[in-house]
């Protein structure tokens, strides 16, 4: 039998040449498909996934871009609490200045960012950077935006490490963020928490995730997360607000409790104006000015008292809360006569000015730039009276000036607080008594006297001699006397 030698040498040299350029091509093929992978094969961002890359110590993960923002997971694993913490979001064409911060970003104003509380080591707080009237510092386009479009740029944090600090001191870049819109919305509103694992490019670590939602100019009810009131909140509180992690009013806002209470589970940033106009009492009215019968003037008119205003009990203390009282108004002036040669109407008083209210607050940490106020209001002052300067008697009297309203009440009930602003329950100043009518003999009648409790109200001008003395208040000459300036209200500091 013929054994052919030839075809064994064949065989083992295709095997050789298998294993020699089989190995070349599957690493070839490993390596494009890691490259395509990173995205070096041109492809487009609007495929790239979204994405948030961490700095060191940070967590940014699961960023969502929708037609109201971003949101986006952050954390820190820093090993010490932030306090009155603060998120922000810039676009990567945002320019940078001095301490790699963007240019157009202010430590002192927060109206670019959005609060997040108290953010502790290995916590993960979600950011939901919302478009609101408020004008954001990231530029981020929303409302309408493509399916697919990309925004590129930076998450922010702002903190302090101490705790009471009245704005953040400190300021980080959390991560660069890569994210594709997905059209919609995102929502909260319910407090979640989860066991998650989250990684940052330093460490590994076990966090707890809560996702807060940002709810804007809330008028009553209970939140869990965040009310903010911006420059778009007009009117007032039709309820207590109470919300779960902190409520902030910026600067240029007036929040009118009017009768409620606000409650901030954590922070309550205060940039501007908390007030109450519901509980003061109604100031007084104006005495009406003097009559003119034949040849003889006539007293004017007794201004009103004021009324009381309203009372509560505190809802977390032992105390009774009270509207202040409302000033009374100023007496009338002096009706003038003579015989003969004209007659001169007496001039009215002031109104009382309406006391202040009942501000009612609770919180963990106060941080107050702003003003928390239960002033009472002024009173208004008195007419002048009318009369030409001639020898006869022509000039009669002027009004007495309203007496301010008395402060109403404010308590804060906290554990820790910064004012660098101003928490007051002054009483209303005094309205000015009106002139009298310009003559040099005065015979008028005698003034309205003041008005009841309340402050007293500025007396009616009056004449001297003649037909009587001066209205209570009054200078003796024609002139209405100003009115009394109203005490101060309580300002309750209360520790709970």
């Amino acid at each position: 039998m013929q054994v052919n030698t030839h075809r064994q040498p064949k065989a083992q040299s295709s095997m050789e040449y298998l294993m020699t350029y089989g190995w070349a091509i599957l690493i070839v093929a490993v390596v494009a498909a890691l490259l395509f992978a990173l995205g070096l094969f041109g492809q487009s961002s609007s495929s790239a996934p979204s994405v948030c890359q961490p700095q060191p110590n940070f967590v940014c993960t699961d960023p969502i871009y929708t037609n109201n923002g971003i949101s986006v997971s952050i954390g820190q694993n820093s090993g010490q609490d932030y306090y009155n913490a603060w998120g922000f979001i810039t676009s990567s064409s945002e320019p940078f200045g001095s301490g790699g911060l963007p240019v157009d970003f202010s430590e002192s104003n927060t109206v670019n960012m959005t609060p997040l509380g108290l953010l502790t080591p290995g916590q993960t707080i979600t950011l939901n950077y919302e478009n609101s009237s408020d004008v954001k510092a990231g530029g981020i386009p929303v409302a309408n935006v493509p399916v697919g479009n990309q925004f590129t740029g930076y998450v922010w944090i702002g903190y302090c490490t101490t705790i009471g600090c009245a704005s953040p001191t400190n300021f980080a870049k959390v991560g660069a963020i890569n994210v594709k819109a997905s059209g919609g919305t995102f929502s909260g509103g319910t407090t979640t928490t989860s066991s998650t694992s989250s990684t940052s490019t330093s460490s590994t670590s076990s966090s707890t995730t809560t996702s807060i939602h940002i709810y804007y100019n809330k008028l009553s009810g209970s939140y869990a997360g965040t009310v903010v009131y911006n420059s778009s909140f007009s009117g007032q509180l039709n309820g207590n607000v109470n919300a779960t992690i902190n409520i902030t009013v910026n600067g240029g806002v007036t929040l009118n409790q009017n009768g409620h209470w606000i409650s901030a589970g954590a922070y309550l940033n205060n940039v501007g104006t908390i007030t109450d106009t519901s509980a003061g009492g109604s100031g007084g009215s104006a005495g009406g000015g003097g009559g003119t019968p034949y040849c003889s003037g006539s007293n004017g008119g007794n201004g009103g008292a004021g009324s009381s205003g309203a009372s509560r009990t505190a809802l977390l203390f032992a105390l009774t809360l009270s509207g202040g009282q409302g000033g009374a108004g100023g007496g009338g002036g002096a009706g003038v006569s003579s015989c003969g040669n004209g007659a001169e109407g007496g001039a009215g008083g002031g109104n009382g000015g309406t006391g202040g209210g009942i501000v009612e607050i609770y919180t963990y940490y106060l941080n107050n730039t702003g003003t928390i106020d239960t002033n009472g209001f002024g009173g208004s002052n008195g007419g002048s009276g009318s009369g030409g300067c001639v020898p006869q008697c022509m000039g009669s009297g002027g009004g007495g000036g309203g007496a301010g309203g008395a402060g109403g009440t404010v308590l804060v009930g906290y554990y820790s607080i910064v004012n660098h602003g101003t928490i007051v329950a002054s009483g209303g100043s005094a309205g000015s008594g009106g002139g009298g009518g310009c003559s040099p003999f005065a015979c008028g009648s005698g003034g309205g006297s003041s008005g009841g409790a309340g402050g007293g109200g500025g007396g009616g001008g009056s004449g001297t001699g003649g037909y009587g003395g001066s209205g209570a208040g009054g200078d003796g000459i024609p002139n209405g006397g100003s009115g009394s300036n109203a005490p101060s209200g309580t300002v309750y500091l209360e520790i709970r």
